[in-house]
C-alpha cells in the first residue's frame, strides 16, 4: 500500500492507475458537500458498518478518504472484512493542494454550485434498473387520471433516496414523495441529495420501522446520527445511547398508513407480515412495485442470508393475485449475481403481462463494465430455506417466521403434532447436487442413542411429556438459548434472549405449560407459557443457567453475555407485572421475580467491548470465563464479582470459549484470526494453538461456491471425551471434530449442510453424538463413533448425518438438555421448538 502520510504520491498514483476512480469519502456529509475529491461517494463512518453489503465488489480495488480522527480505522474495517483498498487518503490541506494540481478538487463553500446538482451519476445508489425501466409506462397511465400531473409515491425502506430522489426530479409528471426508512442517517443522505437537486420540496421524508410482525412504528423527533460529530472524548456507546426511540402514537395516527399513492415501491426489502397491508396503501388505479430477493433453487447466497428476507418463487403473486393484475413479472440477477423477482401489480384488473430474466446482470456505476454472467439452469426449485441473517452478523438474525413450512411425512402419523423427522439431506460439497434427494421419513422414535434398551427420561417426563415437539413463539428474533439445568420440573424451564438493534431487548424464561401451576398469563392450546421476563437492553449474545450445585435452597441462578457478564436470579416469588412489550403483553399479569444480582465488568477500563460469548464452569460453578471482540478472555469469580485474569488469546476478535469438559483451569478460544487456542490457567504464559485455518487458494470454494472465511465462530467441547471438540467457520457449511491429542488437523469433518452453519451441541449422556443447525433450515444429529477417525487428509470427510429435522426457517441457535437429555432446543426467527430426538 503505498504510503499515508504522502498525498502526493499516493493521490497521483490512485489519479493515474486506477481505471474506475472509485473513491470511498467516509467524512461526514457536510464535509464532503463543502470539498471533495472527484468523482467521489460519501459515507459516513457512522453509517458504515450498515452498508457493507452495498460496497462494491471486493475484487474491484478503490481509494478511501479518512476523517483526521478516523485514521487508520476505516482501512482496518474493510480489509478485515476482505475489501482490496490498496489507496488511503486523509483529509487536510496538503491532500486538498495535490487535488487542485490534479485538477479533481471541487469546492463549494456553504452551497453546492450548478455544477455538482446535476452530477447524480457520482452518487453510490443508483436508481434500482427494474424502476428505471417501467417508469415510462407507469407515468403514462397516471397522466390521464390526474387533472395537474401532481402524482404520490410511497417509498417504503427508501434507504439513501436512490428511487425517491431520481424519481422526484424527473420532469414527465411532477412527483411527490413520501420516503419511509428506519435509519436516520440514511433519510438524512436523502435529503442532502434533494436538496443538491432542487427536489427537496417534493420530499417527505418519515423516520419509522416496520417491525418483524407487520406492524409500524414511529420515531422521536429527534438530532439525526450523521448530522452529529464525534468529539474528542466521545465514546462508541455515547453514540449509540443517544439513538432516538420509538413514539407511543398508533398506528391511525401515522400518516403515511392513512393516505393512498398513485405508486408504491417497496426495493430490496421484505417484511412478510407488511406485504399485505400494501394493498391498502394504493390507489384503486395505481401501482404497486416489488422487488426483493428470491430463491430460485439455483444459486446461492452469502447476502442476505436470512430466509425471512428472501421470497419463494410464486409467493409474491400468491399474495397480491386477487387485488391486483401483475403487469411485469421478472427475475433477474442483480450485480453480483443473486437473484432477485421484481414485479409490478395494477389494481382494478386490467391486464397481466410475464417476463422470467435469467441472465441479465445491471451494474451500478462503481462496478465494472463487464461482469462474468452466471450460468442458470432450465430446471427451478424452490430452494432448501438457506438467514442473512440474518450474519450476521451481526447482526443480521431472522427477523420474523417464514411463511413456509417443513414437508410433511409421505407416511401418515398417529399423531399429528409429531415434528417430521426424514432422512438427512446429503449436501455433496464438490458440487451441490441440484436436485436433493428425497426418502421416506425415520419414525419419529429414534432409537436410543446408546443402542440398546428404550431411554429413561426423569419423572417429569414419563407423565407429562406425550408429544414429540413443543413450539413456543416470541414476541422477538431469539437468539439466546439454553436449558436449566436443576432436576424435576425445573428442567423443563427455557432461558430465552432476544437480539434487537435496539435498547429494547429482553431476557424471558419460558416452561411448560403443564408444569406451571400459578397464575400465569395463559394462550389457549400454547405449549409453554412465559414465567418471568426482564429488559436487557443489549442484544444477548449468549444465555446460560448456572450448573446445578445440589440441594433445594441454592439460588436459581443465570447469567447473560452483552455489554457486560450480567448475573440474574429467578425467585420463586410471584409479583405482579406490568408495562411489558410483546404481542402477549398484559398489564397486572403475574410473573416469578427476576433479580439482577450483579454486573461483571472491568471496572478500571474507561469502555468495556462488547462480549461476544461465555462459558460457566460445570465442576466449580463459581467460575465463568468470557470473550471479547477486543481479543481478550477473562475468567472470572461470579461470587466475588472479580476478574481472576485476564488475557489477549487472539490476534483479532475473539468469537466464543469454553471450559474444558471436567476441568476447572483449562479453555480454549476460537477467533476471527481462524485459530483453536487452549489455555491453562496454573501456566498462562503461554497457550498451545491446536488448530490453524489454512486460508484456501483463490480457486478453491466450499459447497455453496463462496470463499471459506478463516474466521472460527464457534466451539464447543464434547461432554464425556474431553479431547474432542467441535467447531466450524464463518459462512462454511461444515463442521471440523478435533482431537486435542493431535493438533493441527482435524479428525473428522461433518458435510451435510447445504448452506452456513451456525450452531453446534454435544449430547451430554452419549460420547459420539453432535447436533448442528445452519442456514439450510436443517437440526442434523451425526453420531461421531461411526465414523472413521483419519489424522490425515484420507477418509475424514462424513455427508450422512444419522438423523435430521427441517424447520421452517435457518437455525440460529440449540441447546442439548442436560437433564433431559432426549430433548434438543432450537431457535429460528420468533420461533422455539423442543424437539424429542
Amino acid at each position: 500500500m503505498t504510503g499515508v502520510n504522502s498525498p502526493k504520491s499516493t493521490l497521483y498514483h490512485w489519479f493515474n492507475n486506477s481505471s474506475k476512480k472509485l473513491l470511498l469519502d467516509f467524512r461526514p456529509l457536510h464535509k464532503h458537500y463543502t470539498c471533495r475529491i472527484i468523482p467521489s461517494v460519501c459515507i459516513p463512518f457512522t453509517d458504515l458498518k450498515k452498508h457493507l453489503f452495498e460496497l462494491p465488489p471486493k475484487s474491484l480495488p478503490f481509494a478511501v478518504l479518512e476523517p483526521h480522527d478516523n485514521v487508520g480505522i476505516t482501512q482496518k474495517l474493510l480489509i478485515d472484512q476482505g475489501w482490496n483498498v490498496p489507496w488511503v487518503f486523509v483529509e487536510g490541506e496538503e491532500l486538498w493542494e495535490v487535488g487542485r494540481e490534479l485538477g479533481i478538487l471541487e469546492e463549494t463553500g456553504d452551497g453546492p454550485n450548478n455544477e455538482f446538482k446535476n452530477r447524480l451519476r457520482w452518487t453510490l445508489f443508483q436508481p434500482s434498473p427494474f424502476l428505471m425501466r417501467t417508469i415510462d409506462h407507469i407515468e403514462e397511465s397516471l397522466k390521464h387520471l390526474t387533472s395537474n400531473h401532481v402524482v404520490n409515491c410511497l417509498d417504503i425502506a427508501c434507504g439513501n433516496g436512490r428511487d425517491s430522489v431520481w424519481l422526484s426530479s424527473r420532469q414527465t409528471i411532477d412527483w411527490r414523495i413520501t420516503s419511509v426508512d428506519a435509519m436516520s442517517g440514511a433519510l438524512d443522505r436523502t435529503r442532502q441529495l434533494a436538496s443538491d437537486l432542487d427536489v427537496l420540496f417534493k420530499i417527505q421524508t418519515i423516520h419509522a420501522k416496520i417491525m418483524i410482525d407487520g406492524s409500524v412504528k414511529k420515531y422521536e423527533e429527534f438530532p439525526l446520527l450523521s448530522q452529529t460529530s464525534m468529539k474528542n472524548g466521545d465514546s462508541v456507546s455515547k453514540m449509540i445511547k443517544s439513538r432516538p426511540k420509538f413514539d407511543n402514537i398508533p398506528e391511525k395516527e401515522i400518516e403515511f398508513l392513512n393516505k393512498k399513492y398513485d405508486l408504491v415501491i417497496s426495493i430490496r426489502f421484505l417484511r412478510r407480515e407488511f406485504l399485505s397491508n400494501m394493498a391498502n396503501l394504493v390507489k384503486p388505479r395505481g401501482f404497486l412495485l416489488v422487488s426483493t430477493f428470491v430463491n430460485d433453487g439455483k444459486h446461492t447466497y452469502k447476502n442476505p442470508r436470512s430466509n425471512s428476507h428472501r421470497l419463494e418463487l410464486g409467493e409474491l403473486a400468491a399474495i397480491f393475485r386477487k387485488e391486483f393484475e401483475i403487469i411485469n413479472d421478472e427475475i433477474e440477477l442483480i450485480e453480483d449475481g443473486r437473484p432477485r423477482t421484481t414485479k409490478t401489480f395494477l389494481p382494478q384488473h386490467r391486464f397481466f403481462t410475464a417476463h422470467y430474466m435469467k441472465q441479465t446482470a445491471y451494474q451500478n456505476s462503481y462496478y465494472p463494465e463487464t461482469l462474468p454472467q452466471p450460468t442458470t439452469s432450465s430446471s427451478s426449485r424452490p430452494s432448501q430455506s438457506a438467514p442473512q441473517a440474518a450474519q450476521a452478523l451481526p447482526g443480521t438474525f431472522p427477523t420474523a417466521r417464514n411463511t413456509y413450512h417443513p414437508q410433511p411425512p409421505l407416511q401418515q402419523s398417529s399423531e399429528p403434532s409429531l415434528p417430521h423427522y426424514h432422512q438427512p439431506t446429503t449436501a455433496h460439497p464438490h458440487p451441490p447436487p441440484a436436485h436433493p434427494p428425497t426418502s421416506p421419513p425415520l419414525t419419529p422414535f429414534p432409537p436410543d442413542m446408546n443402542g440398546s434398551a428404550p431411554r429413561t427420561r426423569p419423572d417429569v417426563a414419563n407423565g407429562l411429556l406425550k408429544k414429540e415437539m413443543y413450539e413456543y413463539k416470541a414476541p422477538w428474533p431469539v437468539y439466546g438459548l439454553d436449558w436449566s439445568k436443576r432436576p424435576g420440573e425445573k428442567s423443563f424451564r427455557l432461558a430465552l434472549g432476544s437480539f434487537l438493534e435496539e435498547f429494547s431487548n429482553k431476557l424471558q424464561i419460558i416452561t411448560l405449560a403443564e408444569l406451571a401451576y400459578d397464575d400465569y398469563v395463559r394462550t389457549p392450546n400454547a405449549d409453554f407459557v412465559k414465567i418471568a421476563e426482564t429488559d436487557h437492553h443489549y442484544p444477548i449474545t449468549k444465555v446460560l443457567w448456572e450448573p446445578f450445585r445440589g440441594g433445594l435452597n441454592t439460588p436459581d441462578l443465570l447469567a447473560t453475555a452483552g455489554d457486560h457478564l450480567r448475573l440474574w436470579e429467578i425467585t420463586d416469588e410471584i409479583v405482579n407485572a406490568s408495562n411489558t412489550i410483546g404481542a402477549n403483553s398484559h398489564t397486572g399479569f403475574r410473573q416469578k421475580k427476576l433479580i439482577h444480582k450483579s454486573i461483571l465488568t472491568n471496572t478500571k477500563a474507561d469502555f468495556n467491548a462488547p462480549l461476544t460469548s461465555f462459558d460457566w464452569n460445570e465442576v466449580d460453578p463459581t467460575l465463568a470465563v468470557t470473550s471479547s471482540i477486543d481479543t481478550t478472555c477473562t475468567v472470572w469469580n461470579v461470587e466475588t464479582r472479580q476478574a481472576k485474569t485476564q488475557l489477549i488469546a487472539h490476534d483479532k476478535e475473539v468469537y466464543d470459549v469454553a471450559f474444558a469438559t471436567g476441568s476447572t483451569d483449562v479453555f480454549a478460544s476460537v477467533g476471527a484470526d481462524g485459530s483453536v487456542r487452549m489455555f491453562d490457567l496454573r501456566a498462562l504464559e503461554h497457550s498451545t494453538i491446536i488448530y490453524e485455518t489454512v486460508m484456501p487458494h483463490p480457486s478453491q470454494v466450499n459447497a455453496s461456491n463462496q470463499t471459506q472465511s478463516s474466521a472460527l465462530l464457534r466451539l464447543c467441547f464434547n461432554k464425556i471425551e474431553p479431547q474432542y471438540l467441535a467447531t466450524f467457520h464463518m459462512d462454511s457449511t461444515d463442521v471440523q471434530i478435533l482431537d486435542v491429542r493431535v493438533p493441527g488437523v482435524p479428525v473428522a469433518e461433518l458435510r451435510g449442510h447445504s448452506s452456513t452453519v451456525n450452531c453446534v451441541n454435544w449430547a451430554p449422556n452419549h460420547r459420539g453424538y453432535l447436533c448442528s443447525g445452519g442456514d439450510d433450515s436443517q437440526v442434523l444429529v451425526w453420531d461421531i463413533n461411526n465414523m472413521s477417525m483419519s489424522h490425515n487428509n484420507v477418509n475424514r470427510y462424513n455427508q450422512d448425518p444419522i438423523l435430521a429435522y427441517k424447520a421452517a426457517n435457518e437455525i440460529c441457535q440449540l441447546s442439548w438438555s442436560c437433564k433431559c437429555p432426549d430433548w434438543v432446543a432450537i431457535g429460528f426467527g420468533n420461533i422455539v421448538q423442543a424437539l424429542r430426538v
